[in-house]
């Protein structure tokens, strides 16, 4: 139901489309043109330029793209201020008397336009001009359009401001990880570190398993996030080998190992079959699983373990023989553990910090939806509203 004082009109009718300010510009002429000014696309900011076309407040969303359908998690619509440039593959909506690019910007973000859009081949859409000109657009008075602006805006400073905190907790993460695993800051001083092969901390598992029958789709996070694994079984072939995995035991992916897919089999997979491609380890005597697991998942480790990968340039595998040949300095047990649990502590920070950034998104959609469709009315002082 249309709020009262509200208007249920069109972007034709209501918006400023300003398309004649739009300037399409290839990578090469890009690339002879570096300087300040954001040059935008549809979903974002393409690159920077020496100069600009536009000079205002302005609210872009795409005319062609495959974005369109993924509306629920991603915005339609950019919203700048200042001095920019728009390519050609997008509409750009200035200020008009009845609309301002803020409202245009967010009453679009997350709207379903598919059934306004024409086909350009597979997978490929496109917004006309005159598609978005009969797009339905409600309307209130000026002074409410603005003050929904501005609360929205605050929200979206504070996700921001918590997606910050987040980054930084990431980096102070990687740190303090580099630090303590390299042995630059000592928590258990006067205590030698031990050079090993790997083959003395873990021992490869390769215990039978019931043909497949077990078998999952299993999948290892990057960076030792974890283990995941779909619930559908693949039975293979009577010449296919499973084994059986356990429980806490170290996994890695041979194909990704250069890129950090590392993970501890959790307790949810326990019992599960896998073939040789993903190897897994037992851990031996006087080895912290968690400590191991951050030693093998910094970037500095499995980059420099580029020559043992083996098999053309896209099957490049490490093989568990290559693996456990590598030495690496060990602390004591009880290092071990205090470096695990400091690192954790740090994953827990950003855990925490991550949950309140989601949190922050689900309430700001949900205060979107009440306050685009008038459900929630903002408060006008009387003095505002009467000029």
């Amino acid at each position: 139901m249309l709020p009262e004082g509200w208007t249920c009109t069109t972007v034709g009718d209501a918006c400023a489309i300003k398309n004649n300010l739009r300037m399409p510009l290839n990578v090469e002429q890009r690339g002879e043109l570096k300087g300040p000014y954001p040059y935008f696309g549809p979903t974002g900011v393409l690159d920077y330029i020496d100069h600009y076309r536009i000079d205002e407040e302005f609210a872009v969303i795409g005319e062609d793209g495959d974005h369109f359908l993924k509306y629920r998690e991603k915005s339609m619509t950019l919203h700048f201020a200042g001095k920019a440039n728009v390519n050609n593959h997008a509409h750009i909506i200035g200020t008009s008397e009845k609309c301002t690019p803020k409202w245009f910007y967010y009453w679009f973000m997350h709207r379903d336009l598919t059934s306004s859009l024409s086909r350009q081949g597979v997978g490929r859409y496109k917004l006309t001009k005159k598609a978005l000109c009969q797009l339905e657009i409600w309307i209130p008075p000026m002074q409410e359009q603005l003050r929904i602006s501005q609360i929205l805006s605050l929200w979206e400073e504070s996700i921001r401001i918590a997606e910050e905190t987040v980054a930084n907790l990431k980096l102070q993460r990687l740190n303090i990880a580099d630090q303590l695993i390299s042995g630059k800051r000592r928590l258990r001083s006067g205590t030698p570190w031990k050079q090993t092969s790997i083959s003395e901390l873990v021992r490869e598992s390769r215990i039978a398993g019931s043909g497949g029958h077990e078998a999952r789709k299993l999948t290892v996070k990057l960076y030792g996030k974890g283990v995941i694994s779909k619930v559908d079984r693949r039975p293979g072939s009577e010449a296919t080998r499973y084994y059986r995995r356990r429980s806490g035991q170290f996994i890695y992916s041979k194909l990704d190992f250069l890129n950090g897919a590392f993970g501890l089999v959790p307790d949810s997979l326990d019992g599960y079959e896998s073939t040789l491609d993903l190897p897994a380890f037992d851990f031996l005597p006087g080895v912290d699983p968690k400590w191991f697991l951050s030693f093998v998942s910094r970037e500095e480790f499995y980059r420099g373990q580029l020559g043992l990968a083996n098999g053309g340039r896209k099957a490049r595998r490490v093989n568990p023989d290559d693996l456990l040949r590598v030495q690496i300095d060990v602390p004591g047990l009880d290092e071990q553990h205090a470096i695990a649990e400091a690192i954790e502590t740090c994953s827990t920070q950003v855990l925490a910090a991550g949950r309140q950034v989601e949190l922050l998104k689900r309430e700001k959609a949900a205060l979107l939806d009440d306050l685009l469709t008038g459900k929630r009315r903002v408060r006008i002082p009387s003095a505002e509203a009467a000029s």
